[in-house]
This record gives C-alpha cells, sequence and structure tokens, in this order.
C-alpha cells in the first residue's frame, strides 16, 4: 500500500495480491492493523502529504494529486478531518516554526 499509495488501490486488488477472498482479507487487515484497508490507504495519503507540505515547494493541488486525491477540495476535507486543519494552515504553522 505505501508503494502504490498515490494510484486508485481497491480492496479486491489487495485482496487478490494476498490470494485471499476480499471479505476475509478485510476482516483479517482490520484484526490486524485496528484499520479498514481503505481508512489505512487515506491514513497512509495524508501522512505523504504532510511530507510534501514540509519539504516541497508544491502546490497544494499537485500535493493531492500527487498522494492520489481525485482534486483539492476533496483532499482539503479528508486533511482537515484526519489532522484537524487545512492543508494550508498546515503548511504556514509549519513555517511559523510550531
Amino acid at each position: 500500500m505505501r508503494k502504490y499509495h498515490a494510484g486508485p488501490i481497491r480492496n479486491a486488488d489487495l485482496a487478490e495480491l494476498a490470494h485471499m477472498n476480499v471479505n476475509s482479507f478485510s476482516r483479517l487487515f482490520r484484526q490486524a492493523t485496528g484499520e479498514t484497508p481503505q481508512a489505512h490507504l487515506t491514513r497512509l495519503r495524508v501522512e505523504e502529504a504532510c511530507v510534501l507540505l514540509h519539504e516541497a515547494a508544491l502546490a497544494i493541488p499537485d500535493v493531492a494529486e500527487a498522494t492520489g486525491f481525485c482534486d483539492r477540495y476533496h483532499f482539503t476535507r479528508v486533511f482537515r478531518k484526519g489532522r484537524g486543519m487545512t492543508p494550508g494552515a498546515f503548511r504556514r504553522m509549519l513555517a511559523a516554526g510550531q
């Protein structure tokens, strides 16, 4: 998942790689990680976005695209839900040294 986080990843694709039934894969993944596969993927994407917002001079729409979000607005909603602030506020906080 970490390697392909920027592209579309379906549970069926992951289950096929593991040679498992989709429902069994999803259940075992959740038991092992405490997250659904898609929640885990979203968390990985937000973590990578944090790195890019900190280290790269990419515009926010470019960060959204690089981390697999369909557009800036969806990225902002998901980022705010996961981090409690918008990507722009996160970048400003980092620039201020907090």
